[in-house]
């Protein structure tokens, strides 16, 4: 998101376009549309038909998700998927961290409140995450780094 709002100053608006995940999910026929005009590419063909869709390898694309949603894809459960999975302190620092960028990019914050202590005594136990945390109150900065891999099972809540 600080990228995002970096380039739209340094940038002319015709080489940097920005597209949301939300509205790819919501509205992905005019966002895929939005995007192709911004490239020059037509869009006098069917833009979101799944048919013949091959993944690396070739064979037959499925939906690749974490979660197990099977072959149908929820758009409202995956654009608010947070609500059932995040607990208060942990929606606290996120919007405390990058409640600014959120704003700006039209995302509308929760307003939840929790003490800045409950979250703050969770960071403190994890070295790395603590070290991503005092980079961005000294930087303003994040870090372009997951604290553990999302692609691998072992860091994935059901296989712990």
């Amino acid at each position: 998101m600080q990228k995002g709002r970096e380039y739209r100053q340094q940038l002319d608006r015709d080489q940097f376009y920005i597209v949301r995940y939300e509205d790819v999910v919501r509205e992905p026929e005019s966002t895929v549309k939005g995007l192709l005009n911004f490239l020059g590419l037509s869009t006098d063909h069917d833009l979101l038909s799944e048919e013949g869709w091959t993944d690396t390898s070739g064979d037959r694309w499925h939906v690749n998700s974490a979660f197990d949603e099977g072959e149908s894809f929820d758009k409202n459960a995956a654009v608010h998927r947070w609500r059932g999975n995040l607990e208060k302190w942990e929606l606290a620092l996120c919007e405390r961290v990058n409640g600014e960028m959120m704003e700006a990019y039209g995302y509308e914050l929760s307003g939840v409140s929790v003490s800045e202590s409950k979250y703050l005594d969770i960071i403190r136990q994890g070295e790395q995450i603590r070290s991503f945390f005092e980079q961005w109150k000294h930087t303003g900065e994040g870090v372009e780094q997951y604290p553990t891999d999302p692609t691998d099972p072992d860091n994935w809540a059901e296989n712990n």
